[in-house]
């Protein structure tokens, strides 16, 4: 059944990830979904990355999302670090895995996001990056 109405769902997650795009994008402190021009980002979920630089970590961004209502999650979780397999030894160093994994952020992606969510969200990220500018 969602399926028919996948292109107002894909339509309603582009328009999320625009406001997205702009609010964050004016801390200068995240890296941003890239966006080819071959492809249509669906934005399932909205993922950034925290620059290391932010003067803030994501984890206590996270916590501070969460203290002004608005609950994150971390990025996936590379496979090397999953339980099953941290007991396997192995040669290789997955930086950038590491990286993803330890600097990313998904903020709520619902199609069903209301404006005064969205201005709570804006409200909260405002509100911790003016803390945390010097």
């Amino acid at each position: 059944a969602q399926l028919e109405r996948i292109n107002e769902f894909v339509e309603a997650k582009r328009k999320l990830a625009t406001f997205y795009n702009e609010i964050l994008g004016e801390t200068g402190c995240f890296v941003l979904p890239p966006q080819e021009i071959w492809a249509v980002n669906g934005y399932w979920l909205y993922t950034v990355l925290l620059k290391k630089d932010a003067g803030i970590s994501r984890d206590a961004l996270m916590d501070k999302m969460l203290k002004n209502g608005v609950e994150t999650r971390p990025a996936f979780y590379p496979l090397h670090q999953m339980p099953p397999y941290k007991n396997y030894p192995t040669k290789s160093i997955f930086e950038n895995a590491d990286y993803v994994s330890a600097q990313g952020i998904s903020f709520p992606s619902s199609v069903n996001i209301t404006e005064q969510e969205l201005e709570n969200i804006k409200q909260a990220l405002h509100h911790i990056f003016i803390s945390v500018k010097p």
